[in-house]
């Protein structure tokens, strides 16, 4: 990572509309709306995942396959904020998949995967 471009709280939101503008434009009306709320948006960023998974988009260089990547890149940030906002508002909140929670869990990078261990 490049300095100047890591991860911290109060540039999330904006890095994770950059790595995946299909998220964005999906909720764009909820997203200004809650946009100084990271809680908020990464709760709809749940959603997004649970749904792409669903319409069976999940390949390389998908929105599925972007948002995992940065959710995985979030959880090695240095900024704890940053990790506790994942956990609390991603991992946490990955129940509402349902019957297909186990294939998404298996899809998630190693920190995701060792912090979804704690939570269940």
């Amino acid at each position: 990572m490049m300095p100047g471009k890591e991860l911290t709280y109060s540039n999330i939101v904006k890095r994770l509309l950059d790595m995946v503008p299909e998220f964005e434009a999906a909720n764009h009306d909820e997203i200004i709306e809650a946009a100084d709320f990271p809680n908020w948006v990464f709760g709809l960023l749940t959603s997004f995942v649970v749904d792409e998974y669903r319409k069976g988009s999940t390949g390389s260089g998908t929105s599925f396959d972007k948002a995992l990547r940065f959710l995985e890149e979030a959880m090695g940030a240095k900024d704890i904020e940053v990790q506790n906002l994942v956990w609390v508002s991603f991992l946490e909140n990955l129940h509402i998949a349902g019957k297909d929670f186990e294939a998404i869990k298996a899809r998630l990078g190693p920190r995701l995967r060792a912090t979804l261990k704690k939570i269940v």
